[in-house]
């Protein structure tokens, strides 16, 4: 649909408009031009500013370690952080948020060798909406195998996204010492990625 935005767009940009009326859906008298320009930004894939962190977590430690990564990026200056329990949180409003930031940040533990099953309905469904213009973080938590931060990894070449590297894993629970070591290497390669 983005193409066809795109093309509509640009033939109508030497045409003043002063209402928008769908054959559905709200009319448009006042400022048009605002729903043009947003209209432009999504079929263009220029996602706001701003972070996604959705994790599962079965024993708290996942997300533990999603809001000590918050936290430095709040620390770091970044503005929009949005924190999602995917156990918690209806798919479609993750979803919409993103969609609309540039940041994604995707955190799992490991559940039978595989990750969470909430993460992996989360993550079809992204492989589903192909978002782009994204800068993908992964973390995640395991008792020995690293099952689910390899599955995120997976799904990460399988939808064509390049994580940042390295990724965040903590064997066990998350200490204090574990959590920082990690998190050491990852959130000033996050930040310069989401600033490139």
């Amino acid at each position: 649909w983005s193409n066809m935005v795109v093309k509509a767009l640009s033939k109508l940009a030497d045409t003043p408009i002063k209402i928008i009326a769908p054959s559905h859906g709200v009319v448009w008298r006042d400022n048009p031009q605002r729903v043009i320009d947003l209209y432009s930004r999504w079929a263009n894939y220029i996602p706001d500013e701003g972070v996604v962190i959705a994790f599962a977590s079965m024993y708290g430690n996942t997300e533990n370690l999603a809001d000590y990564i918050g936290s430095l990026l709040a620390k770091a200056g970044i503005r929009n952080i949005r924190t999602y329990d995917v156990g918690k949180t209806n798919v479609s409003f993750i979803l919409s948020d993103i969609q609309r930031y540039k940041g994604v940040i995707l955190g799992t533990c490991a559940y039978n060798t595989v990750m969470h099953p909430m993460m992996e309905h989360l993550c079809n469904e992204i492989k589903i909406m192909a978002p782009k213009n994204k800068v993908l973080g992964i973390f995640g938590t395991s008792g020995w195998n690293g099952a689910g931060v390899k599955a995120l990894v997976k799904f990460a070449q399988d939808a064509k996204l390049e994580p940042v590297t390295p990724v965040v894993e903590a064997l066990g629970a998350p200490t204090k010492d574990k959590i920082e070591e990690s998190c050491k290497k990852f959130i000033p390669a996050f930040i310069a990625a989401l600033n490139s």
